[in-house]
């Protein structure tokens, strides 16, 4: 059994912001002092916002904590925890991440991202996770829902409640579209702007955003 979280960032939709959550977990747990390594189904992404993140502490002239890019899920010496952001449409192919997770986030839009039938192909393969994790004697999957807000407020997921109850997921705090989180495409995120150099860039929206993100972070070892 896998002693270092692995963190799954996975949406049933393309452009569900699951890359965007990602980063900006990891920079919460990374600006806490843990050694992350971040793992993706598109890792291009990934070397981009590290190639950006060398160029941002370079303009600044400030060192920030380089997270670890991962090829193999499995190379986790020295690590604290994993973020791997796997999209939708490479979740099937992905079986073996799944597998070793410890929790699956899931970003939605809206409630009817998942149709919530029996015949959801996402929702089958979650139920194919766990008990394939079942079959390794883990106890649980712990997988939680994160509603992705407009600013106007939470209609869309009105009924996501007994879903969750039917279908075992807990319903983090949400997270409301930010311009903030796009700090990513330049290398940053808001948590990394705690840091005294950077404080004439933090704006109070990075405040929102920082906590919003920590509330999750909390939210993730919150026990069930």
């Amino acid at each position: 059994m896998v002693d270092t979280p692995i963190i799954v960032i996975s949406s049933p939709k393309r452009k569900n912001g699951s890359s965007v959550l990602a980063l900006n977990l990891a920079g919460a747990l990374w600006n806490d002092g843990y050694q992350v390594g971040l793992f993706s189904s598109n890792p291009d992404e990934i070397r981009k916002f590290l190639v950006s993140r060398i160029k941002f502490c370079s303009s600044q002239n400030i060192k920030l904590a380089q997270p670890k890019l991962l090829t193999n899920i499995n190379d986790l010496a020295g690590l604290s925890a994993v973020i791997a952001d796997i999209s939708a449409d490479k979740y099937q192919e992905n079986e073996a991440v799944f597998n070793a997770v410890h929790t699956l986030i899931t970003p939605l839009n809206n409630e009817n991202d998942i149709s919530w039938q029996p015949d959801d192909e996402y929702l089958n393969f979650i139920w194919k996770i766990k008990k394939n994790q079942a079959s390794q004697g883990k106890k649980y999957l712990n997988w939680i829902i994160v509603p992705y807000l407009q600013k106007s407020g939470s209609a869309e997921f009105l009924h996501l409640s007994e879903s969750a109850r039917r279908y075992g997921f807990r319903i983090a705090p949400a997270i409301y579209y930010r311009d903030e989180y796009m700090h990513i495409s330049n290398g940053f995120c808001s948590a990394d702007l705690r840091n005294e150099k950077l404080a004439n860039l933090m704006s109070l929206n990075d405040v929102y955003a920082r906590r919003e993100i920590l509330k999750l972070a909390d939210f993730i070892w919150k026990k069930q």
